[in-house]
């Protein structure tokens, strides 16, 4: 086993310790909204591999860690735990690096369909920047309506002060988008963050 896949399956597995443990806790005290919250999160745990193993889609490593850490710490840590509540800067750096997360994302996805032969697409790196943003923002978007959902139906307080709140988490998963996307378009002109150009090549490899 390679050291990166080591550091991996020890994250995994203790985040996922962590969860089951808090299973049997909220079984044990009757908190069955947190018992949902936290085997839904655990299943999120284990999506990237059946996505992959499903749909033959491949994910970097390094991309896999950072969507499990974040569902970990959106979900179980934010809503079980109400760090949103009880840490005023929780909110901001999930946001941001949601944006920063996904804007990377829908670079990487359009990158390699315009760099495949046998598709035939020729898109410029303007286009391709403007597709990670809008991907970004748009997924940034569903999450503030799952959030009102969760405040609505289940009493959370995920959205905080209401549209205060959820117009702040769009700008800031605006700004987080705009560095991911600007990043994608410098590495396509001038081969800028090379670690945009590892990631896109270990998805082309799969």
């Amino acid at each position: 086993m390679i050291y990166g896949d080591r550091v991996k399956l020890v994250i995994t597995v203790l985040i996922r310790i962590t969860i089951v443990v808090a299973i049997f806790g909220t079984i044990w005290t009757g908190q069955w909204l947190n018992l949902s919250l936290s085997l839904l999160t655990l299943f999120l745990t284990f999506l990237p591999a059946i996505i992959g193993r499903n749909f033959k889609l491949y994910l970097p490593l390094e991309l896999e860690i950072v969507m499990i850490v974040f569902v970990y710490a959106s979900i179980f840590l934010g809503g079980v735990h109400a760090y949103y509540t009880k840490i005023w800067w929780w909110d901001v750096v999930l946001h941001g690096s949601a944006g920063v997360l996904l804007g990377i994302f829908g670079f990487a996805a359009v990158y390699v369909l315009n760099d495949e032969k046998k598709i035939g697409l020729s898109m410029s790196p303007v286009f391709v920047a403007m597709f990670s943003f809008a991907f970004a923002m748009a997924l940034g978007s569903i999450w503030e309506i799952v959030e009102f959902a969760l405040d609505s139906f289940f009493g959370f307080n995920m959205q905080g002060v209401g549209i205060v709140d959820t117009m702040s988490d769009l700008i800031i998963d605006m700004v987080g988008a705009l560095l991911a996307s600007g990043a994608g378009y410098l590495y396509m002109r001038k081969g800028d963050f090379d670690f945009l150009g590892r990631l896109v090549r270990k998805i082309e490899k799969s």
